[in-house]
């Protein structure tokens, strides 16, 4: 967790819990021994034993054994002897001798050396320290945790200490008597925390809620320094956990018990985000407290695990506090990174709440995806300003998914510029579903969104899509449309489409520019269009294509080779048709590649007879003329020979020499 979350918890739990090391635990000790025993204590056993003997009427023999420094006392009447010493709270001395008497008859005959239960608790209720440390040790298990609870009463600590010592188990004690100990003697009770067995998690646990519930605030502070202690507490999960403790102090009627519970372990991460919604839902809870409640929990919650499960607690907790208009909550889990999904982005545009919107999309949103899709539907006026408010955050915010390239189809069919401008600029692509934002922008015939979709990088198959609505649109858009996607590279068949429908386009909407940008375009000219322009004897849309870069497809060289003759014999008779045939000559024989055979459908002995018969004819037009020998250039030399020889015989040899000057 980080360091300052961690000072942030410490000065919001000022002066309710005071942090203190952990109490060293008390050490399990070796068997007491007095090690200094006199005279005098060995006359007093001596006596002691002497009279157990009598009392017993025991036979002279054994007088004379006891006499005889005790040296094999009889084993029944030593612990007579010891039990009454003990009871009458006789010292220590005298007992350590019984004891090591009776502790070697028990190893000489290999048994077992125990004594009764009631010498330990006459030792407890005489207070005497030495003999309980003495006689814990030969008390069964047991006996001496059973011990342990009249000692807490009579509130000796030293005896409780000593029983402590010997290995009394604490988790038997009763949880009434521990909380008697926190009305009377609080350091009792942090002494019995501190036992060398300690207490079992669920014990603990419960001693934990219990001084919760009551309100019990110096027995809680004492059971929290020991909270360390207990791994399961921090790692493990319910019902014993800091988190269930924290989830019980939310519920109990002194807040101060969180504070301290947070205090104690402000550097165990937070697992539980239940806790948010429990701290908004708690009865009659200040609105300043909770929220340093939840101020609390962000902190602690710094190194939390995402998952699923905490995931949906966060988001109901952001959308409790639409609910309840808690704005400073609300702002306050936002400035701590709550990341916001859809819902209550959802919810607060439902609500036509603007502050409360501007506070979440100041967070970190998530799930853009999701987010429009869920707001995608919202209805009225406000509420759609809303919607384009949280989507404009996602773009700011960098937010990637297709929500922004539907967005920007939608935005261009509504023809909402400035809109379409700020997704374009976030990256929003207009190739998204093959170009569908351009088509409906060319549909509408909105031409400044087309202008911004066309000033980023698009695809030649969106080109290609959308540039047949072009055609449906009236005669100035249709034409600035078309500068704008044929100077973004548009080819293909659309093209071509396009170019032979204007082509063929004589009526009176023919658009005489829209057809030179198309000519000027580089598309396919196919035969029905050379057909169309020749019946309309436009001699001047021939030169425009044999200038352009259109091409010619096959179509065109099969229609020149049952059309060439026609135009030749046009040209030769001088009719209305001989300027158009000129043209279109000029521009197929700049155009095609020479082809074997031309003239090989009707008669002449020569391969290329219509132009010889062109030249014999004296082949007037100098322009025809020259790409007629330019054409024959890129044919068999032989053909090209006959054709020079033919053209210097019929024609002008000062063009022919001309025409030699620029070709050859």
């Amino acid at each position: 967790m980080l360091a300052h979350k961690i000072a942030r918890i410490q000065q919001l739990t000022s002066g309710v819990y005071e942090e203190a090391p952990a109490p060293p635990r008390i050490d399990l000790q070796p068997r007491f021994r007095v090690e200094t025993i006199t005279k005098h204590d060995k006359a007093l056993a001596e006596t002691y034993l002497k009279r157990e003997a009598s009392a017993a009427r025991v036979s002279q023999p054994l007088l004379r054994r006891v006499k005889s420094k005790l040296t094999r006392p009889d084993k029944t009447v030593t612990l007579t002897a010891l039990c009454n010493h003990v009871h009458i709270d006789g010292c220590t001395e005298v007992a350590q001798i019984y004891i090591d008497r009776l502790s070697i008859d028990a190893a000489q005959s290999a048994i077992q050396f125990a004594l009764p239960d009631d010498l330990l608790l006459a030792a407890i209720k005489n207070a005497n320290v030495n003999l309980v440390r003495l006689l814990a040790p030969f008390t069964a298990e047991e006996a001496v945790t059973a011990a342990l609870e009249s000692a807490v009463l009579s509130g000796n600590r030293n005896i409780v200490t000593a029983l402590l010592e010997y290995g009394a188990d604490a988790n038997t004690l009763d949880h009434g008597c521990m909380f008697r100990l926190t009305e009377t003697d609080l350091g009792l009770f942090q002494l019995i925390l501190q036992a060398p067995r300690p207490f079992r998690h669920e014990a603990f646990g419960n001693l934990c809620v219990i001084a919760i519930q009551r309100g019990d605030s110096a027995a809680l502070h004492v059971l929290l320094r020991s909270i360390s202690g207990y791994q399961i507490f921090r790692d493990g999960t319910g019902p014993w956990n800091r988190d269930s403790l924290l989830a019980t102090a939310i519920g109990s009627p002194d807040k101060a018990a969180f504070f301290a519970v947070a205090a104690a372990t402000c550097n165990w991460p937070l697992s539980d985000a239940r806790l948010f919604l429990q701290v908004l839902e708690a009865p009659d809870l200040d609105s300043c407290l909770a929220k340093d409640m939840l101020e609390i929990l962000l902190c602690l919650g710094d190194s939390m695990a995402r998952s699923s499960q905490s995931d949906q607690e966060m988001q109901a907790t952001l959308c409790h506090c639409i609910q309840m208009q808690a704005e400073d909550i609300l702002r306050l889990l936002v400035s701590y990174g709550v990341e916001i999904s859809a819902e209550p982005l959802l919810l607060v545009c439902q609500s036509q709440d603007m502050k409360m919107l501007d506070t979440l999309l100041a967070g970190n949103l998530r799930g853009a995806d999701q987010v429009v899709a869920r707001i995608s539907h919202l209805q009225g006026q406000a509420q759609r300003e809303m919607r384009q408010r949280v989507m404009r955050r996602l773009l700011a915010g960098g937010a990637d998914g297709v929500w922004k390239h539907s967005e920007l189809v939608k935005a261009a069919s509504e023809g909402q510029v400035h809109w379409v401008e700020a997704l374009i600029d976030g990256n929003a692509s207009v190739d998204y579903l093959n170009g569908a934002a351009l088509v409906e922008a060319v549909s509408v015939g909105h031409i400044p969104i087309v202008q911004r979709l066309l000033s980023r990088p698009v695809s030649l198959q969106s080109l290609q899509a959308a540039f047949p609505g072009v055609r449906q649109l009236e005669t100035l858009p249709r034409r600035l449309l078309a500068r704008l996607f044929i100077n973004q590279g548009l080819t293909g068949q659309c093209l071509d489409e396009a170019l032979n429908s204007e082509l063929c386009n004589y009526s009176y909407h023919r658009d005489p520019e829209l057809v030179d940008m198309l000519v000027s375009a580089g598309g396919h000219c196919d035969d029905v269009s050379l057909t169309v322009v020749f019946e309309h004897r436009d001699a001047g849309i021939f030169d425009k294509i044999r200038l352009s870069k259109t091409i010619l497809p096959e179509s065109a060289s099969h229609w020149f080779e049952g059309w060439h003759r026609v135009l030749f014999y046009h040209i030769q008779e001088r009719d209305e048709h001989a300027a158009v045939s000129v043209a279109c000559l000029k521009m197929i024989l700049s155009k095609l590649n020479p082809m074997e055979g031309l003239c090989g459908a009707h008669d002449g002995a020569r391969q290329v007879e219509c132009f010889h018969q062109f030249f014999e004819r004296g082949a007037e037009d100098f322009e025809l003329l020259s790409a007629c020998i330019r054409w024959a250039q890129r044919m068999d030399s032989l053909i090209l020979t006959e054709l020079v020889l033919t053209a210097a015989y019929f024609c002008d040899l000062d063009r022919l020499h001309a025409i030699a000057l620029l070709n050859f």
